[in-house]
């Protein structure tokens, strides 16, 4: 598996700015992309979706559990750009 996780310490320390502005600068470059994200805040996934036109999709363990967190992964990430 590859991709890149971004993290913050608390809420509102810019973290969906920072993962808006590298999934548009990806998309500006050609490369196709998959967002994911985790926990219950659905307004994030929203603006994801508009900016790579694809759905986002929850990682969140205790939601989902772990196999489900592998398989959607796996799964939603087999068709886009890997470099």
């Amino acid at each position: 598996m590859s991709g890149v996780v971004i993290a913050g310490t608390h809420s509102g320390c810019g973290k969906t700015t920072v993962t808006l502005g590298l999934l548009a600068a990806l998309k500006k470059k050609g490369y196709e992309v998959q967002s994911f994200k985790a926990g219950p805040d659905f307004i994030d996934s929203g603006l994801h979706r508009m900016v790579t036109g694809r759905p986002a999709r929850n990682l969140d363990i205790w939601m989902g559990g772990e196999d489900y967190v592998r398989r959607c992964y796996e799964k939603n990430s087999a068709d886009v750009d890997h470099e």
